[in-house]
């Protein structure tokens, strides 16, 4: 298909990757599943943390691995519960950063320092899905790591920011070896050419026309966001909902622009506009 090529092209060129270094799949769903299949089996292990995305167990419990949870630390991502947690049979480490569903987001430094505490065999998978709604400076060097080490996978997918959910696609960047193991075990029709078209598309939008998450740290640390699409408020650290406004005592959402932490000023009402919104811990 002719959008396959031009596609791997347009994403490595928005963000100036090596095209043969890309996959694409079925939604980042798929290039999971991938990374699974390729690098676990029966005996072997699959960390994730407690509150991570779904998929990740239905993957390693497809390919007969054994999954390993990790604590959490306020909902957000512990680097050393994860290192605590691998041992010789580990073969996968999933993470989702910006994390699904809780939202809470880990810093570029302790990326680094999960990697570099991993042994060289184990595949460390960084789901960057929600990766679109924050700012630069908010990167968590990822894609940096995937294109120096051979022990990193970084996934996103055109079904988030974009809005393409239905269209199903996804793609995952790493090192060259991981990238051809993944394509031996591939099926060869993944991706609707409409699809394509429309991702390619997607990558032609001047990137200052996208929605960006306004972060503000909560206190929690290395966790710093919640869920890109919430409508509702919440604070890293208690994960505390907004509760009712004293304005007009409705219980509903307040706007999605901006994050503050729960100890900040009373927020606007979605419904009466009044400053009455407050959070469990305010």
């Amino acid at each position: 298909m002719r959008g396959a090529a031009v596609l791997r092209e347009a994403i490595a060129a928005h963000h100036d990757l090596d095209p043969a270094r890309v996959i694409y799949g079925t939604g980042s769903d798929e290039v999971l599943h991938l990374v699974a299949g390729a690098y676990a089996g029966p005996g072997d292990e699959v960390i994730q943390v407690r509150y991570g995305f779904a998929v990740y167990e239905i993957a390693t419990r497809r390919v007969g691995a054994t999954l390993v949870v990790a604590d959490d630390r306020d909902y957000a991502t512990d680097v050393d519960a994860i290192l605590a947690a691998v041992t010789e049979r580990t073969r996968v480490v999933f993470v989702a950063n910006p994390n699904n569903p809780t939202g809470t987001f880990t810093a570029k430094a302790e990326i680094a320092r999960l990697h570099a505490g991993l042994p060289p065999q184990v595949m460390l998978v960084l789901d960057q899905a929600y990766a679109e709604y924050l700012t630069p400076e908010d990167d968590d060097g990822g894609l940096e790591l995937a294109r120096t080490a051979p022990n990193v996978i970084v996934t996103r997918t055109f079904s988030k920011i974009h809005g393409l959910a239905a269209e199903r696609i996804g793609w995952g960047y790493g090192s060259a070896e991981a990238i051809a193991a993944m394509h031996r075990i591939r099926a060869p029709f993944c991706c609707t050419t409409a699809g394509q078209e429309a991702a390619i598309a997607a990558l032609a939008r001047p990137t200052s026309s996208l929605p960006r998450a306004s972060i503000t740290a909560c206190g929690a640390p290395g966790s710093r966001t919640r869920s890109p699409s919430s409508a509702m408020w919440a604070c890293a650290r208690c994960r505390a909902r907004p509760i009712s406004c004293s304005s007009c005592s409705k219980a509903q959402s307040p706007p999605r622009r901006r994050i503050r932490r729960c100890s900040s000023a009373a927020i606007s009402c979605a419904g009466c506009r009044g400053r009455g919104w407050r959070t469990a811990c305010a």
